[in-house]
């Protein structure tokens, strides 16, 4: 006989995520805004994107990397334990015969079934769970190194604004700082749109475990007449 819990362990992720925010963004490595990067700021994008980022990305994301595995696990399991019931009902068989003994077979049989059943659901769930994690992760790395393009080209421009004296530069002025500077708010501008669209995708990567487990979820509900041991047994030289 096996042992169907020597299968669960804890559910390490696949998909190793920081669970820190600032960690996962990558935003460790970025000092607290200096007077240049305020200024940049204020100049392109009026939006502080550290903040922006760190409040969009909230949450602990190395736990949907840990569903995926505990699922896996749960569906590993559920196999493990049907196989069980499925062998010891056969075996008991061999030695029982009679009303009961049927009885007892058909039970036990429905019961394997059933529990062996929720392991395709599960490793469906696990799959979900591991594609949101794995392309949030990838987002996350994305955003990242165009955050620490974008937060260059910021201090650059605050840098510039400093030395020219220009500090109500605002839009299309910006090109009274001469045309180097006019190019840097536009790759500032192009690349916190680039941050915009992989936040978006990170987004929909995350709305979209929703949909792809819901079925699935439904599949993991067994009618509980199925676990209930029957309270009698009618033998059939016992009248009623």
């Amino acid at each position: 006989m096996s042992v169907p819990s020597e299968v669960l362990d804890y559910p390490w992720p696949e998909a190793q995520i920081p669970s820190a925010v600032d960690e996962f963004l990558g935003l460790a490595d970025y000092i607290s805004p200096s007077f240049y990067l305020r200024k940049g700021i204020e100049i392109v994008l009026d939006v502080d994107p550290v903040e922006w980022l760190s409040s969009e990305f909230a949450g602990d994301w190395q736990k949907v990397a840990q569903a995926a595995s505990a699922m896996r696990q749960l569906g590993e399991y559920a196999y493990a334990l049907g196989s069980d019931v499925e062998r010891l009902a056969r075996d008991m068989g061999e030695e029982w015969a009679g009303n009961a003994a049927s009885n007892a077979t058909t039970y036990f049989d429905d019961l394997a079934a059933a529990v062996a059943a929720l392991t395709a659901p599960l490793a469906e769930i696990a799959g979900a769970f591991d594609t949101t994690a794995t392309g949030i992760k990838a987002q996350g790395e994305a955003i990242a190194d165009l955050l620490g393009l974008l937060l260059d080209y910021l201090i650059e421009i605050g840098i510039a604004a400093a030395a020219t004296g220009a500090f109500s530069w605002t839009g299309v002025g910006l090109a009274i700082g001469g045309a180097g500077t006019a190019y840097l708010a536009y790759k500032a501008t192009s690349t916190w749109m680039k941050v915009v669209e992989a936040h978006g995708l990170a987004s929909t990567i995350a709305r979209g475990v929703v949909g792809a487990t819901a079925g699935h979820l439904g599949l993991l509900h067994v009618d509980e007449d199925t676990f209930t041991l029957p309270g009698s047994y009618d033998h059939p030289a016992v009248g009623s």
